[in-house]
């Protein structure tokens, strides 16, 4: 076991370079979209951009998985809230815990999986259905990966 990537000796410059420029892209993402609305959408941009931009070439980056699983946890994380906002005897945090455990499924059925977007589903339940972050996030997921084609030639999996 090592503390530090054996594979930083020999691409030290290109761990440097691909990380600013990740940090100036989610940057750029950050400031144009208020997604400060939302803090589920924030930690999952966060985590959603760990996964895309430090490995690129695995298939868990790649657009099924990163914008399936979002759309499942899109549509599990609204029916979760409808039902845990309509009826109250439902309670929230059993609404939410339904919300990440029905998106796990489905993703893993479907073969989709993307965890950050089981995190988004349960924020849908708990911050409420929001069109505006629904929007905003499919905008991000789909601007990522526009990124990511362009730039996978110079990118390399830093995990």
């Amino acid at each position: 076991m090592y503390i530090i990537d054996p594979k930083l000796k020999g691409n030290i410059r290109r761990y440097f370079i691909q990380c600013i420029c990740i940090t100036i892209f989610i940057y750029l993402v950050i400031s144009i979209v208020d997604v400060t609305m939302n803090i589920t959408l924030v930690a999952s941009i966060g985590a959603t951009t760990f996964i895309v931009f430090t490995m690129p070439h695995r298939r868990v980056s790649n657009v099924r998985y990163v914008l399936g699983g979002y759309i499942i946890g899109i549509l599990t994380g609204t029916l979760c809230w409808f039902f845990g906002s309509t009826y109250n005897f439902i309670g929230l945090s059993f609404a939410g815990a339904l919300a990440i455990g029905i998106s796990i499924f489905f993703m893993a059925i479907t073969n989709t999986e993307h965890p950050p977007a089981a995190a988004f589903a349960f924020g849908i339940v708990m911050d409420g259905f929001h069109l505006k972050t629904i929007v905003i996030m499919l905008f991000i997921l789909i601007l990522f990966q526009i990124i990511k084609k362009f730039t996978k030639k110079w990118l390399i999996d830093l995990v």
